[in-house]
């Protein structure tokens, strides 16, 4: 969730209650330093991606269950190894690293006709801890490669991921989207 200001990394000092506060603490200062500029384009970026996935804006909640025939789940947590996180895996003290892989065709967005609205397969992977750690990519549908929409510990680029796995820096996240071989244009 998103606050007024929070896009420019406002802040209130802890108060929750700054609407009555007729000052510094409930101003917001529209002249953008560098950093703060670069956290409202990034902020940008995220709005952008989330608008252009149904996946991302569900009506309900995921539940973790096939939603085809193929048991395919709409949405399920991945370990750093690329395998599926067991119910004993959850107890983990050290596992500060995470992922989360929705399915493309996971939506309960539909068109105006009642058809389903597909989105775009997306993986998103988390260490909240102090070190980096390797993280293997997990295996899906299809042939194709994964490509980095958002990368919190090189915001400056995105990349195409062609090895197996990706390094996961401390304190940060990185969220890919899989695109299959048959619908991605042929390199140059």
């Amino acid at each position: 969730m998103i606050l007024h200001g929070d896009e420019l990394g406002r802040t209130q000092r802890g108060n929750n209650n700054a609407y009555c506060q007729d000052n510094e603490l409930g101003w917001v200062d529209w002249n953008l330093s560098d950093r703060q500029q670069r956290l409202l384009e990034f902020t940008r970026q995220v709005m952008a991606i989330r608008r252009a996935n149904p996946v991302l804006r569900r009506r309900s909640f995921f539940t973790g269950r096939s939603f085809s025939g193929e048991g395919v789940k709409d949405l399920t947590w991945i370990r750093p190894d690329g395998q599926e996180v067991m119910d004993q895996d959850w107890g983990d003290p050290g596992g500060h690293v995470l992922g989360m892989l929705i399915h493309g065709e996971a939506t309960d967005e539909v068109d105006e006709r009642g058809r389903p609205i597909f989105g775009d397969t997306l993986l998103l992977l988390l260490n909240g801890g102090n070190r980096s750690r390797p993280f293997d990519l997990p295996k899906v549908n299809g042939s194709g490669l994964w490509q980095e929409l958002v990368n919190t510990a090189r915001p400056e680029g995105r990349r195409t991921v062609r090895t197996p796995g990706v390094n996961l820096v401390a304190h940060s996240l990185i969220l890919l989207r899989f695109e299959d071989e048959a619908m991605s244009p042929a390199p140059p």
